[in-house]
């Protein structure tokens, strides 16, 4: 995945992980990202050197979009279970 997003202009998500040597040489940005409904850190990944295309907006637009519907339908953080550790 990470191959196909420095060489397109595809956009993805990953732990990270996964992505930290790329995130560290330059190769990948990671773009801000912290829908408060996942357990999982991600991120939205495109490569560094190029600005985000029209799709890559739309496809931002459209994830948030669904963050908010999912949040909502989950309700307030309080009232969810917690993991015991």
């Amino acid at each position: 995945m990470k191959r196909i997003v420095r060489e397109t202009d595809a956009v993805s998500w990953a732990p990270s992980i996964l992505i930290e040597a790329e995130l560290r040489a330059g190769t990948l940005a990671a773009l801000p990202f912290a829908p408060p409904w996942a357990r999982l850190s991600y991120g939205v990944i495109r490569q560094a050197d190029r600005p985000a295309t029209p799709a890559v907006e739309a496809f931002i637009s459209e994830l948030r979009s669904a963050e908010k519907k999912v949040a909502s339908a989950a309700g307030p953080a309080s009232k969810r279970r917690r993991r015991r550790a």
